[in-house]
């Protein structure tokens, strides 16, 4: 039986994606050995993509092939802007940090891919990106949940990507592939590219946290 388009993409870029699974950021998460000024440092990083992630968003709402791809992804990208924005504004508060994005060196090649896509990729190939890097969130908050303190700032953040809303996000993203790139050679080895290439991008901003 053929592997769900999804499963295909992420086979196709499997050592990206196990090159990610080894990232030092997770594993120091995993591992509750993250030293707090990486974890401050990443927050700023992070906070600095909320507005290119808004805009790829937006892109794919403008870009989807109808009403309820448009509805769903609208959910999405209201969801971003809110809850997920409010994370860090109560983390910087926490931490009693100005909330002030960043976008160093090792982060810009996530943001040029993402905003390149989102001006020049199909909508197919924006939903690759996004699932690059849910996917991955996804599975390495999973994995490090068990490990962190819940009500620390790095708890929420592990939370925030292991919950059921952000769990049914990378769901629909799959499904959504599924249906669009079944049984075509073609769009899936673009859509691997798009896929890795993100994988490659989140491993270089990580990195960003410890320079």
């Amino acid at each position: 039986m053929t592997s769900p388009a999804a499963e295909q993409i992420r086979e196709r870029a499997r050592r990206q994606w196990e090159d990610s699974l080894q990232h030092r950021f997770f594993t120091d998460v995993q591992k509750s050995r993250l030293p707090e000024k990486v974890f401050r440092r990443y927050l700023r990083v992070e906070y600095g993509f909320i507005d290119t992630a808004a805009r790829t968003l937006g892109a794919a709402v403008f870009r989807a092939p109808g009403f309820a791809e448009r509805r769903y992804l609208t959910a999405g990208l209201y969801d971003l802007v809110t809850e997920q924005e409010q994370f860090f504004q109560c983390a910087f508060q926490d931490y009693g940090m100005e909330p002030v994005g960043m976008v160093p060196a090792q982060a810009e090649a996530l943001h040029r891919h993402f905003l390149d896509t989102a001006e020049h990729g199909t909508y197919e190939d924006i939903l690759a990106c996004m699932l690059g890097a849910e996917w991955l969130y996804f599975t390495w908050c999973s994995a490090a949940r068990p490990q962190v303190d819940e009500h620390t700032a790095l708890g929420r953040w592990v939370a925030l990507h292991t919950g059921v809303n952000f769990h049914r996000h990378v769901q629909w993203l799959q499904d959504e592939l599924n249906r669009r790139a079944k049984k075509d050679d073609v769009k899936l080895d673009r859509l691997a590219a798009c896929f890795a290439a993100t994988l490659r991008a989140e491993n270089a901003f990580h990195e960003a946290a410890y320079s």
